[in-house]
């Protein structure tokens, strides 16, 4: 329902990526061998660097695609076989955000996630004051982490790391089929 909502469908013509975001520490933001593009970015974008993660899974509309395709020879793209070890979201997320592209906030509107890092159990006990775990610290800057009840949104799109064939039936059968 969320993908084909208008949220959604009326940014049709405009370059979209739909995902969990993250927002790098600037500690931790390196990108790649060329240390002037390093900086560059990094001034133009005030230290911040917010991306979709591959874990929980992305989706993009055309435009966006075509775009991501059309710059993978650009300077700022990380092409050259240095960068080639970079992870993929954030290659692909350092790319477009040269080109002031960035992923849309996809929570609902109270702030639960619809993409998420991890199985549900682990969602459920996130504790957002878990201050020295990664996950919180990339969540610091764009709303933070909240787990229990708050956790979820009921338009949740992924989980990533489901292991057991069945669970995700099982979760749709606790969410949307048992009442209190």
């Amino acid at each position: 329902a969320y993908l084909a909502s208008e949220e959604i469908s009326s940014r049709y013509n405009e370059p979209l990526i739909l995902g969990h975001r993250l927002s790098l520490p600037a500690t931790q933001q390196k990108f790649g061998s060329n240390k002037t593009l390093e900086k560059e970015f990094l001034e133009k974008s005030n230290h911040t660097f917010r991306f979709t993660s591959g874990g929980a899974g992305y989706a993009m509309n055309k435009k966006y695609f075509k775009t991501f395709y059309e710059s993978l020879d650009a300077y700022f793209c990380m092409s050259n076989k240095e960068d080639l070890t970079q992870p993929e979201d954030v290659a692909l997320n350092f790319c477009m955000a040269n080109l002031g592209i960035f992923p849309h906030d996809t929570r609902d509107e109270l702030q639960r996630e619809r993409f998420h890092l991890f199985p549900p159990k682990k969602v459920y006990n996130v504790r957002g004051n878990a201050h020295r775990w990664w996950f919180v610290q990339f969540h610091e800057d764009i709303g933070g982490v909240k787990g229990g009840q708050d956790c979820c949104s009921t338009s949740s799109i992924s989980f990533h790391g489901l292991k057991a064939a069945g669970e995700l039936h099982k979760l749709d059968h606790i969410l949307y089929s048992c009442r209190t």
